[in-house]
């Protein structure tokens, strides 16, 4: 992912499994090779180790994630050899994993042979999710809350059941959220939404999609994500992108600002979800996730 992108989705993981956790935690970071010769590689890589070092190492924990994905298969993505590798290593290796974005989608295709589906538009916006089966990952959790999704592909619940996997969080309009399976020596999180999104994540993705549309770069208009700004805001936004469909000539709204105001009343369901992960898994003084 590009270097601002990967700066955030860093700060959003460190942040949220600080928060969650009761004792000491380590980090290790790591970033595959596939992208070592591009650009945004270089310039966001300072701290990262290269994901071969990975293999020499045991931590207690892993947590993997992707970019933004590529129409077509799973196994076409230019991340899918290195990825397959890491996430096929980690049953064997490591205790628990959770398997974020995209490579959730790859560890379905590596595990169960299991191929997402290209949804028509993009499912994003802060989305009701109704808590399935007991499970030790929800403990605390209200039998309903809302939760960030944004993705362009998706596996279906009866799918994700059929291959084995226990739903924890889902609804028909957003599709499953968390799910769970033992595979091997490992417990496998599957993350097909955002738990760890801040406030602002999704108003600067809409940032992103409407720029791109509006330089061309997009077949269609970016989807508006509901609930992803305070109320004020979000009424302005829902006028200015009804213009903005109308072909109107109206003024962009101050996006960035309204990134700062954004709330994110999901944390502490999200610092409770890893918080249980974490505890589910931590066995020692000091927990190393990578």
């Amino acid at each position: 992912m590009p270097p601002a992108a990967l700066r955030a989705t860093e700060r959003q993981f460190l942040d949220l499994l600080t928060h969650a956790a009761t004792g000491p935690i380590e980090f290790d970071r790591y970033q595959p090779d596939y992208t070592a010769d591009t650009a945004p590689a270089r310039g966001a890589a300072a701290g990262y180790r290269r994901v071969e070092q990975i293999y020499e190492t045991h931590p207690d924990a892993l947590i993997v994630t992707g970019g933004t994905p590529h129409p077509g298969p799973v196994r076409d993505e230019p991340a899918w050899p290195e990825l397959a590798r890491l996430l096929e290593w980690s049953v064997q290796h490591t205790p628990t994993l959770i398997a974020s974005c995209l490579a959730a989608h790859c560890a379905l295709a590596a595990f169960d042979a299991v191929e997402r589906r290209q949804l028509p538009v993009k499912r994003t916006g802060v989305l009701r999710q109704v808590l399935r089966p007991r499970h030790p990952l929800a403990e605390g959790l209200p039998t309903a809350l809302r939760l960030p999704q944004s993705r362009y592909g998706d596996v279906p619940d009866e799918v994700i059941e059929s291959a084995g996997y226990q739903v924890l969080l889902s609804s028909k309009s957003s599709g499953w959220t968390v799910a769970s399976k033992r595979i091997a020596q490992c417990d496998v999180i599957l993350m097909q939404g955002h738990p760890e999104y801040d406030g602002a994540s999704l108003i600067l993705e809409y940032r992103r999609d409407l720029q791109r549309w509006l330089q061309g770069d997009a077949t269609g208009p970016p989807v508006l994500p509901p609930r992803c700004a305070a109320p004020a805001d979000m009424a302005r936004l829902r006028r200015y992108h009804a213009a903005m469909l109308r072909n109107d000539q109206v003024e962009v709204p101050d996006l960035d600002a309204m990134a700062r105001r954004a709330p994110s009343p999901w944390i502490r369901h999200s610092r409770r979800l890893y918080g249980n992960w974490i505890r589910s898994a931590h066995r020692k003084e000091t927990f190393n996730v990578a």
